[in-house]
């Protein structure tokens, strides 16, 4: 059994100047709890700022340059897409 954590993240001034913090907070969550094989998923959604997490092989990165493209479920739909490919058994949307 393998679980996709699909993480969507937003990280600017103007709608989430917290957001690397909170993506920080889930992924070391995530990290320290879950002892079922994983991968993490984060779609930033046209971040301000470069987003920092940790460099492990579970971890899968892809940038949405403009997030009025698709809108918000359209990167919900892009992560949840990674993950079924990579054949995730149980897909999380965080």
């Amino acid at each position: 059994m393998k679980i996709g954590f699909v993480i969507t993240s937003h990280y600017s001034d103007k709608i989430r100047p917290r957001g690397q913090e909170m993506l920080t907070r889930i992924i070391d969550s995530i990290l320290e709890h879950c002892k079922y094989d994983f991968n993490i998923y984060i779609i930033d959604n046209e971040s301000q700022y470069e987003l920092q997490f940790p460099e492990d092989k579970r971890i899968k990165y892809t940038r949405i340059d403009n997030q009025f493209e698709k809108g918000l479920t359209g990167a919900w739909n892009l992560g949840l897409n990674n993950a079924s490919e990579d054949e995730c058994d149980i897909l999380i949307q965080t």
